[in-house]
């Protein structure tokens, strides 16, 4: 694991030596299904290295090039839900009368880029969705904070990791030392939350963002399709998966879920992790202290 260093989540990153404001238009853009792949239609604006970028179902947005990003019509669901699930999307440019196709990459956020934000929050300060929007990331690092805290604070020999990306798949967390790793979800301790059939939604991301109380199960399937991969990557070394939230939360999960979906799933609330975690690293541990 010492030689596998995770990849953080997605920031933005903008070429040297750019004058151009960034903005973001005050217009929708069109989605479309074609050959199976979702596709998004840009028409007259100039396309330099297009992404898209998604932060819920209701939140998506095209940078058409550097200073110019677009929001994504929500017109079309299913558009939508295969763009958020898709690693790509196609672009179809018309310009000049001329059509032509490009293949953009598709990320996860959290939030806007301060760039964007910026304007976005000029139009909707006095949004009730907007203010709830942006208050979300800040519980989600919140929560995040206060997982690394218990890890570091009782257990100093182990390295633990946020927002870490193995194969396309992302975890909100990863502890490890040489021999196991564990890979986590993590929800808010303060909130309960219910739990929906799999929606392909979070099908390669981490839950960072909350816009409800109704997390879709897909995370368990990506937790489990994570820790094969890892496995066949680091053969030598133990690969476990789980959950923290608070206990309303689990229980709604064990409700909800099919047990053998769980099987082999690690379930921690906030007060039970230290120990849970020491449960699962302790015979590593006292190897470790024994060969010391």
């Amino acid at each position: 694991m010492n030689e596998s260093s995770p990849v953080d989540a997605w920031s933005p990153e903008y070429p040297d030596k750019r004058d151009k404001r960034v903005d973001l238009a005050d217009l929708e853009l069109q989605t479309f299904i074609s050959d199976k792949r979702p596709g998004i239609s840009v028409v007259d604006y100039p396309l330099e290295s297009p992404a898209c970028f998604w932060i819920d179902s209701k939140h998506v947005y095209l940078r058409v090039n550097w200073s110019q990003w677009c929001t994504v019509s929500l017109s079309s669901p299913d558009h939508v839900a295969a763009i958020c699930a898709s690693h790509y999307c196609r672009i179809t440019h018309s310009a000049n009368n001329e059509l032509s196709d490009v293949t953009a990459p598709v990320y996860h956020i959290a939030e806007l880029p301060r760039e964007v934000v910026a304007v976005e929050s000029g139009r909707e300060s006095d949004s009730e969705e907007s203010s709830e929007s942006m208050a979300v990331p800040g519980e989600y690092a919140t929560s995040l904070d206060k997982v690394v805290k218990i890890v570091s604070s009782n257990f100093p020999k182990l390295s633990v990791f946020h927002d870490v990306t193995f194969d396309g798949d992302h975890a909100a967390i990863a502890v490890s030392n040489d021999r196991l790793a564990v890979l986590m979800d993590v929800l808010p301790e303060d909130r309960d939350f219910v739990f929906a059939s799999d929606t392909g939604m979070n099908r390669h991301n981490p839950m960072n963002r909350w816009t409800s109380n109704v997390v879709s199960l897909d995370f368990v399937s990506k937790l489990v399709r994570l820790q094969a991969w890892l496995k066949g990557a680091e053969p030598d070394c133990e690969v476990k998966i789980g959950l923290v939230a608070n206990k309303n939360t689990l229980d709604e999960l064990l409700v909800f879920a099919d047990k053998d979906d769980l099987a082999g799933f690690n379930l921690f609330t906030y007060e039970n992790l230290a120990d849970g975690l020491g449960k699962l690293f302790e015979k590593y541990l006292d190897e470790e202290d024994s060969d010391s």
